[in-house]
Formats: C-alpha cells, sequence, structure tokens
C-alpha cells in the first residue's frame, strides 16, 4: 500500500486529483471495512458515493472525518504534496513549502499545525517520549 516516492511529481502523478487521495485514504482506512468514527461500528449505511451514516449515533461522516483531513478546503492533493515535503525534510519552512505548492503561506502553517498535533497525540497514545525525539 506505501510506496516509496522519489520526487513531488511522483505524488502529483499518483494523486492528481482529491478523488485518487479519497481512495487512497479509504483504502488505508477502512482495510478492514467501513466503520463508524463516533462508535467503531459496522452499523453504517452509505448515503451517497463518499458519504456514509453510522446506524447507531445518525450521524454522517466520511473518510476524512475525525482526521488531519477534515475540512480541507485547499484540496487533498495539496495536503498530500505538504505531507511528502515535510516527510523529506522536517525543517523546510512553511514558506518554502507555499512556495513548492503553490499554497499561501497560512494555509499550509494551518496544516502544519495538525500535523504537529497529530504526531504529538500519537506519541502519547503509543507512550513515546516527546523529549526524545
Amino acid at each position: 500500500m506505501l510506496k516509496a516516492y522519489r520526487s513531488l511529481k511522483d505524488i502529483q502523478k499518483d494523486f492528481p486529483n482529491d478523488d485518487s487521495c479519497l481512495d487512497y485514504l479509504e483504502a488505508v482506512r477502512w482495510r478492514n471495512g467501513i466503520r463508524s468514527p463516533f462508535t467503531n461500528s459496522v452499523a453504517v449505511t452509505r448515503v451517497n458515493e463518499r458519504l456514509y451514516l453510522c446506524k447507531e449515533t445518525k450521524k454522517r461522516f466520511s473518510v476524512t472525518t475525525n482526521t488531519i483531513f477534515a475540512g480541507t478546503k485547499s484540496g487533498l492533493t495539496n495536503r498530500f504534496k505538504i505531507i511528502w515535503l515535510l516527510a523529506v525534510d522536517p525543517t523546510l519552512s512553511t514558506l518554502r513549502i507555499a512556495e513548492r505548492t503553490g499554497l499561501n503561506q497560512k494555509t499550509v502553517w494551518n496544516f502544519k499545525q495538525k500535523l504537529d498535533m497529530a504526531k504529538n497525540a500519537n506519541r502519547t497514545q503509543t507512550g513515546v517520549n516527546n523529549a526524545s525525539h
């Protein structure tokens, strides 16, 4: 499922649009079947191609619900590019990322904050000492 990307062009080739990003996220998040992000239940109903309903809570959700991609307005393809750029060079400035992606710096900065919070939350949940990283 995961593959090594050598360049931003490789990312753009595999993820040319938001649908390709959503397909990837669905394959990764729901590899064992669709589950409600609210209850972890498999009791879900498909509302449309990308929207589901949790039968227990009656809440609608998509693959991006309760993730760093929730509420993305500048497109998932851009978020994938940001993630790749930071994975290659974690010291890359938000200004440089903005230049490489064509996004404004504030958008990049806000998403980088989400990434940092998610990484820190994951370290806390897995017991990894934040001071050692």
